[in-house]
């Protein structure tokens, strides 16, 4: 009778390719995820570059809030229903 922990065995077994992709993907995500950040840095340059007002670049920023709101609560149901399919 096996009284194997689920962390012990997961421990012993290498990582499949579900797990490797897991892992990239939240990856990809988590670069996605601080690239707005790190491009309010620039937003005095790209107003300039692409001859727009300052307030085009905020409203941009500004939708990434909406969207991570929605993607919290879509996503999640979205993955749900294509598992049980």
């Amino acid at each position: 009778m096996h009284n194997d922990s689920i962390p012990a065995r997961l421990a012993r077994s290498p990582m499949q390719a579900r797990q490797l992709i897991a892992v990239a993907l939240c990856c990809l995500i988590n670069m996605a995820d601080g690239f707005d950040v790190r491009s309010l840095a620039l937003a005095p340059h790209i107003t300039r570059e692409w001859g727009v007002t300052p307030a085009a670049p905020g409203m941009a920023f500004s939708a990434a809030l909406p969207g991570l709101v929605l993607g919290v609560r879509l996503v999640p149901q979205l993955a749900n229903q294509v598992v049980r399919r």
